[in-house]
């Protein structure tokens, strides 16, 4: 079966209802499963018992403190003048990490103190890595 053919089934797979396909020839054996659309929704609504991202992000702010952690892995750059004992405010920008070639914003959940940064410039995170201590 010729490269052309076999790309032309596999859209004709991605656009059909069909979830499953086989075929087997002389030459060539050729397997394609996809995911039901219904299934896909149903995996896309939240489940409610499932905290959300913004709930462990207030979970993580507590009397103690709010820790920043890493949302993503990448390498993180500090912002000028953010060093502990700044004051911060809710927002404010508290560095960057650089992933797949495109800068991301970490700022501060909370208004406070910045008590300790836990990495330094240009230094590669983890995703939930704790990054600042805001109190």
């Amino acid at each position: 079966m010729e490269f052309d053919r076999i790309m032309e089934l596999i859209f004709a797979i991605s656009e059909s209802e069909l979830t499953e396909f086989e075929y087997r020839g002389n030459d060539v054996e050729l397997c394609m499963r996809k995911e039901s659309k219904e299934r896909k929704r149903q995996r896309d609504i939240p489940d409610p018992d499932k905290p959300s991202l913004e709930t462990e992000k207030k979970e993580a702010c507590v009397k103690e403190g709010c820790l920043v952690k890493s949302p993503m892995v990448g390498i993180f750059y500090e912002i000028e003048g953010i060093m502990p004992g700044t004051r911060v405010e809710k927002g404010q920008l508290l560095g960057n990490i650089e992933a797949m070639k495109m800068m991301n914003e970490i700022k501060a959940e909370q208004a406070g103190r910045l008590e300790e940064i836990f990495v330094k410039d240009g230094q590669t995170v983890e995703y939930a890595q704790p990054m600042f201590l805001i109190k």
